[in-house]
């Protein structure tokens, strides 16, 4: 499934998000974060799973109402189709070879860790910092990352790196009921 948002006096798409449902995952074989996790904890989650991801907005509608729009709709499919947990990666851009991205994980590891039970891997880790790298402890959380914490939203463990997008991609997930 996709979710579209689009403009009402161009009809342009100005933003899309990717959903995937637990049995349509079965169906074609996995998630998608399945190719950077090891994910067993979280298929074997009790309910209805769905994974959201490749959210696009156009860069002139970041000001929020599209974002609004689109977790709207988000709000609606959840409903419907009675998930129990959604999750998706939150990336981290690595333009300067991980530095913030592992001091955003500093404050994530103290502040927004899943229970042990709920954690998966990553199939490809963060690169080791540069050389005298490590004094940088903590950062602030990025804008998506802060808004999904806020949700209730927990971090499933370390991140994965992404090089085709040179991003750590941080596995986050909402229990709904909560």
């Amino acid at each position: 499934h996709h979710l579209l948002v689009k403009e009402t006096a161009t009809g342009k798409v100005i933003a899309s998000t990717r959903l995937l449902l637990g049995e349509q995952a079965q169906k074609a074989g996995s998630f998608y974060s399945e190719c950077e996790f090891d994910m067993k904890s979280l298929c074997a989650l009790p309910g209805r799973t769905l994974e959201v991801g490749r959210t696009c907005v156009d860069p002139d509608f970041r000001q929020g109402a599209a974002i609004a729009v689109l977790w709207s709709g988000l709000a609606d499919f959840i409903k419907q189709f009675e998930v129990t947990h959604l999750f998706g990666c939150a990336s981290i851009e690595m333009h300067d070879g991980g530095i913030v991205a592992q001091a955003i994980m500093n404050n994530v590891r103290q502040h927004a860790m899943s229970d042990a039970k709920w954690r998966v891997t990553p199939k490809n880790p963060l690169p080791a910092l540069p050389a005298g790298a490590e004094t940088v402890v903590s950062a602030p959380l990025p804008p998506l990352l802060k808004a999904y914490f806020r949700l209730g939203a927990v971090a499933c463990g370390e991140p994965c790196f992404d090089p085709e997008f040179n991003c750590a991609d941080i596995l986050v997930l909402v229990d709904v009921n909560k």
